[in-house]
């Protein structure tokens, strides 16, 4: 997608081997010789795995996409100020940081039994499943380790035999990086075909809200207002066919889609 937009759009296209190829070869590089950033306001290292931490969340939200592309590109001229001007936390930061925390560690299973080496297994095994994601989301749920509360309303039965009054709208991005299509197709048929309707919206990044689609907008408005349910495998496309909601056009007009998102994030 990046190499299709040009350079104008995304700072990693026009190279020859291609931006994928370009991003793979940055993280090579890292992993045997980091950057570091000797002068400035922020100080530090760049590393194979904070890049790629880096990456993942990145991919959580396509409106990013351009920046991460402008930040790779300094790396490759060995420039790693504004990768750290990025990444690097401040006080506001934490309290995102803990809330995450708690949200995984209340809807996962409870992990206060873990011993190490059952930790290192999983990690390995995440690794095995997901190149990008694998060796590095494991390690935000270490702290699940030492975390005892149990939330009440957390669900652990099955659906046999259960009704609900209000059928559940299940949503999956095509590609999205964290929670997969398949898993959303496996919980929408584990709550059965009367409690849960599933809706693929054909895109990319983390939530539905992550790109424009009028036809997914369309159809939330009407399951919220209107306890209406999308015909089964119904498909959304994304608004903007040219990526504009990925990579922004540059030439001083804003594209509609964009115009709707800001619309569409304002009103929740």
């Amino acid at each position: 997608m990046c190499d299709e937009v040009g350079e104008s759009r995304c700072a990693l296209a026009g190279s020859e081997s291609g931006s994928k190829k370009t991003t793979l070869d940055l993280l090579s590089t890292l992993y045997d010789r980091p950057v570091p950033v000797r002068s400035g306001p922020k100080v530090g290292l760049v590393t194979f795995y904070s890049f790629k931490s880096f990456l993942y969340r990145t991919l959580h939200r396509p409106q990013s996409w351009p920046f991460f592309a402008n930040v790779a590109r300094d790396l490759l001229r060995g420039n790693g100020a504004s990768f750290l001007d990025a990444t690097s936390a401040g006080i506001s930061d934490f309290d995102g940081v803990e809330s995450g925390t708690a949200v995984l560690c209340t809807d996962a299973v409870p992990a206060t039994n873990y011993s190490l080496a059952s930790w290192t297994s999983y990690v390995q095994n995440m690794t095995a499943l997901s190149f990008v994601a694998g060796d590095s989301r494991p390690l935000e749920t270490m702290p699940c380790r030492h975390w005892y509360a149990v939330p009440n309303e957390r669900w652990e039965g099955d659906f046999e035999n259960v009704h609900l009054d209000a059928p559940v709208l299940v949503i999956g991005n095509t590609y999205d990086p964290a929670t997969p299509l398949d898993s959303a197709k496996r919980l929408a048929a584990h709550m059965r075909e009367e409690n849960a309707r599933l809706l693929e919206q054909r895109s990319y990044g983390h939530c539905s809200l992550s790109t424009v689609s009028t036809c997914t907008w369309n159809v939330t408005l009407g399951y919220l207002l209107e306890r209406k349910l999308p015909e089964k495998a119904t498909v959304c496309e994304v608004d903007d066919g040219g990526y504009g909601d990925y990579f922004p056009r540059r030439d001083g007009v804003e594209a509609e889609s964009l115009r709707l998102y800001r619309l569409m994030q304002a009103a929740l």
